[in-house]
């Protein structure tokens, strides 16, 4: 997604923001000017429970994928939806969570 103020000034320089979903579970945030990750949001850690020897780590990716995202056009926020059902809302200032929306039928 790109950030909206960009979509309608491409001069706006503090605005050339886009950011991209992973199937790692991630989402990052992208200054197009500067070729840089400005933030990261971890949508969906990865499980890092210890297994037990001779067993087959069961985690899979298909879990963590971040499928949408979006930019808000008013505030420094922007939203994550992953296959786990969750939708995140993000403060791209701080890269902290401010709300996360848990789908019942994930």
């Amino acid at each position: 997604a790109v950030h909206p103020a960009w979509a309608k000034d491409e001069t706006n320089d503090s605005a050339k923001l886009v950011i991209s979903g992973s199937e790692d579970g991630t989402a990052k945030l992208m200054h197009v000017g500067t070729k840089k990750i400005v933030a990261s949001f971890p949508h969906s850690p990865p499980d890092t429970s210890p297994v037990a020897p001779g067993a087959a780590a069961s985690a899979s990716a298909e879990g963590l994928s971040v499928e949408s995202v979006g930019i808000c056009p008013t505030l420094p926020w922007c939203a994550t939806a992953g296959v786990n059902g969750n939708c995140k809302i993000w403060d791209m200032a701080s890269g902290r969570q401010r709300q996360c929306c848990a789908h019942p039928q994930s």
